[in-house]
């Protein structure tokens, strides 16, 4: 029996939780790379996923930080984050995948890639109790106005807030 997308989700990031060590200061995410409209896949943007995949080759000694997705509307990072004292801490190697799949994108495109729709970048969960959470990060509609530092910034600011969500509880 099929739940949709959310049931989906949930197996996923069970899934990637069972495969991967975490300590208790580790809270698995989801780091969605997505369009709205159309397609961010390989068989539509060819060019955009041949950097991703030399990116992918040339982490393949890091792979195990985390666990790369591909769908439809876009790529999908699962992978922890860890809650320390100064805050949201997150893989580099992670910021990096993350840069190169939006730069690729804009980049296929100038290559010959149909798609031209905005990119945008979501950080998800599940909580204890099973609910999908979700923060939008930013949207983007084109390279000159994207910055990697802003990116990381207000992925950061986005994992704080989602890690303090609580889902609104109706009573009957």
């Amino acid at each position: 029996m099929n739940f949709g997308w959310p049931k989906e989700f949930q197996n996923r990031m069970h899934k990637f939780q069972m495969m991967k060590k975490s300590s208790e200061n580790d809270f698995p995410v989801s780091i969605k790379i997505r369009v709205d409209h159309g397609c961010f896949h390989r068989s539509c943007c060819p060019n955009a996923y041949k950097l991703i995949d030399d990116k992918l080759k040339s982490m393949s000694k890091n792979y195990d930080e985390f666990v790369f997705e591909e769908h439809e509307i876009g790529p999908e990072i699962l992978v922890y984050l860890t809650l320390t004292a100064a805050g949201i801490s997150l893989a580099s190697n992670v910021f990096a995948l993350i840069n190169t799949i939006i730069k690729a994108r804009f980049e296929g495109q100038k290559k010959g890639d149909n798609h031209r729709d905005p990119i945008v970048l979501i950080i998800r969960r599940v909580d204890k109790k099973g609910k999908f959470l979700e923060e939008t990060i930013l949207k983007v509609n084109s390279l000159e106005e994207y910055s990697s530092s802003e990116m990381e910034l207000l992925l950061k600011k986005s994992a704080e807030k989602l890690l303090k969500k609580k889902v609104n509880k109706k009573r009957n």
